[in-house]
């Protein structure tokens, strides 16, 4: 599709959400959405720190955007596998690899891919989704796709806002009774750890 900068603008700022009608207007979003600088400025934030602190073991971050909390974990110890729909993010996320030591980088793979069109890539103690669920375009479907990825050991870690807030990359937000629904229909037990604004959750199966 010919996805030009009004479009972008509008999804971004209209509320028209156009872009969650179809999967190539997201993936095209999310194309131009990674060419934005200040998306090249991110780094791991201190109020994620109690999420990032429950990693154990093997990980893979589904939104990984441009690799900043894969290579903090990394830097840790951790295999990590890396995906995001936007080759611009993952573009970005191998420069920042490419700059570590081969002993860091060498535990860091970067994937460009939808996460539901994920091929098996086999099992992980964690799984990461932190402020991903309030930009897809079916939050369900991206935590069922996740347990394809856990083990009878594995963790599931999600964050995100309980209310949508600022540009409508945001389109929603992901509430406690959300998730305690969704792990009943998908056999997944969730704990909670929330502050005021953001639910954060362990998932296990």
């Amino acid at each position: 599709m010919i996805y030009t900068e009004e479009d972008y603008y509008d999804d971004l700022h209209s509320g028209k959400m156009l872009h969650l009608k179809s999967k190539e207007r997201f993936s095209a979003f999310y194309e131009r959405l990674g060419m934005d600088d200040i998306q090249k400025q991110q780094q791991v934030v201190n109020s994620r720190l109690d999420v990032l602190e429950k990693v154990k073991g093997s990980v893979i971050e589904l939104g990984c955007h441009i690799g900043f909390q894969s290579i903090y974990l990394a830097e840790l110890g951790h295999e990590v596998t890396g995906v995001d729909i936007s080759s611009s993010l993952i573009k970005e996320a191998n420069i920042r690899k490419n700059k570590l030591p081969g002993e860091i980088s060498n535990k860091l793979i970067f994937i460009k891919s939808d996460i539901l069109d994920l091929p098996y890539l086999g099992k992980f103690d964690t799984i990461l989704l932190t402020e991903v669920l309030e930009h897809v375009i079916d939050p369900f479907e991206i935590i069922k796709k996740s347990i394809e990825f856990m083990h009878s050991e594995s963790i599931l870690l999600i964050s995100a806002p309980k209310k949508r807030n600022g540009t409508f990359s945001h389109v929603r937000g992901i509430t406690e009774e959300f998730l305690t629904d969704t792990g009943n229909r998908l056999d997944i037990y969730f704990e909670f750890f929330s502050t005021t604004k953001e639910t954060k959750a362990i998932g296990m199966l």
